[in-house]
């Protein structure tokens, strides 16, 4: 099979067949590949396997197939990042970009997820992953069914989605039970306000950025310095944010908030030659003026 520009995700929903749709319509047909995900949670979900490919098949777009052994107990984020292995896999071996169907509503019941939880401001700034392309970003729900209803399309009702076992389930049915002009308000307004926050979240980024080489202090190869003082002086959430920067975008290991304040209040406290362990691929040495991590 030859090289891929979009690697369609199709669960064989609703929103998933308006999508392939799409792109079967305005987009060469050998330059799209159907993507197909079996989680194996429901004992008829291989049903769903064969409609996605008789669908690829009648597009005549090239189909490949993947399958996971999860348990009917697996959570909503575990099943997710099996998908998502899945994909990134198919991605690697094929190219292109990965395109799925999520639209206006999911990003409004992810951020309620997130706030539900606990989340501090990165959780309104859901589904802003670059590596991953979501044309239907902007539809909402209702105006996926119309499309769907208009072209006549088949589509497979996930019989998950009818329970009220996942959170993202009972968020849905609440944000249903609105009515329409309520929950239009509802949709566009918690919409705008994660478009505000990515801009945000961008600015942010700049300016920690732009804060690095002040703090860093100049090591062996093998680890990275900075300087205790900065920490100790400048605001909580500015330190935090620093922390997160590092681990994430410098090291590569993410930590939740809470690990974050931990090593933050060893940053004030620690005393010289201190040792931290804060994964099993790094520790924090603290030493008097500086911490390096190793």
């Amino acid at each position: 099979m030859k090289k891929k520009k979009y690697i369609l995700a199709v669960s064989g929903g609703i929103d998933s067949i308006m999508l392939l749709d799409l792109f079967a319509k305005n987009i060469k047909k050998e330059d799209l590949l159907v993507a197909h995900f079996d989680h194996g949670i429901r004992d008829n979900s291989y049903l769903d396997a064969l409609f996605v490919k008789r669908l690829a098949d009648n597009y005549k777009i090239d189909f490949v197939l993947g399958r996971g052994r999860l348990r009917r107990d697996t959570s909503e984020d575990e099943a997710r990042r099996k998908r998502y292995d899945f994909l990134y896999g198919i991605k690697k071996e094929y190219g292109g970009a990965i395109v799925t169907a999520h639209h206006k509503n999911d990003v409004v019941e992810s951020i309620a997820i997130n706030v539900l939880r606990g989340t501090g401001w990165r959780g309104l700034t859901v589904m802003n992953n670059l590596l991953i392309f979501r044309p239907l970003i902007y539809i909402t729900k209702e105006e996926i069914k119309n499309y769907v209803f208009k072209n006549n399309l088949s589509w497979r009702e996930d019989q998950s989605n009818a329970s009220n076992m996942y959170l993202r389930n009972r968020i849905r049915k609440d944000l249903e039970s609105l009515p329409d002009e309520k929950k239009t308000y509802a949709v566009d307004k918690l919409f705008d306000l994660r478009n505000q926050q990515i801009k945000l979240s961008e600015q942010i980024e700049l300016e920690v950025l732009s804060l690095i080489p002040t703090i860093y202090v100049d090591f062996k190869k093998s680890e990275l310095g900075f300087r205790r003082h900065f920490f100790i002086m400048a605001d909580e959430k500015v330190c935090l944010e620093l922390l997160r920067f590092i681990f994430k975008e410098i090291i590569g290991d993410s930590l939740t908030i809470k690990a974050r304040k931990n090593i933050l209040i060893m940053i004030k406290v620690a005393k010289n030659n201190t040792l931290m362990t804060i994964s099993k691929k790094h520790i924090i040495r603290f030493n008097t003026k500086s911490f390096t991590i190793e």
